[in-house]
């Protein structure tokens, strides 16, 4: 199910909900000698709620929010580069310093899959993991990642 539709059900539940006949409404009361049938007030009726088990691409992240594995580049130099950081990151830092090292290691990985596709040179690519690499050494060996 598209999270449109979800919304739009959530959307319509909410509005049924919201309308109910045991509340006055603004129509005003009818004067004269003709006689109104009772109608009988019928609880409001209950939203329906789909609890089925929806199907994703991809599995979710672990209850520790350690970083999922990324998607291979193809190139040895950036995927080793990837999975040492990656493992760095999950054993070393902490839950805010994983999180924001975790959004700079995806958006790294996007791009140099972003510049494989581009059909850059192999060479170029691996230049730039392992200045990614030499960075991230500096950067994170007082918080003891020694493997990079």
């Amino acid at each position: 199910m598209s999270p449109a539709r979800i919304a739009l059900l959530v959307f319509a539940a909410a509005a049924l909900m919201a309308c109910s006949r045991e509340q006055p409404s603004a129509l005003p009361a009818s004067s004269g000698g003709g006689s109104t049938p009772a109608v009988a007030s019928a609880p409001s009726p209950a939203a329906v709620v789909d609890d089925s088990v929806v199907a994703v691409d991809e599995a979710p992240p672990p209850l520790d929010d350690r970083v999922a594995e990324l998607p291979e580049v193809g190139v040895d130099a950036c995927d080793d580069y990837f999975i040492q950081m990656r493992q760095c990151v999950n054993s070393n830092l902490g839950p805010d310093e994983r999180e924001a090292a975790a959004k700079e290691l995806r958006a790294s990985s996007r791009i140099m899959l972003g510049n494989v596709k581009l059909k850059q040179s192999d060479a170029r690519i691996e230049n730039t993991c392992k200045r990614m690499r030499a960075a991230a050494k500096r950067r994170y060996a007082s918080k003891g990642c020694t493997t990079l």
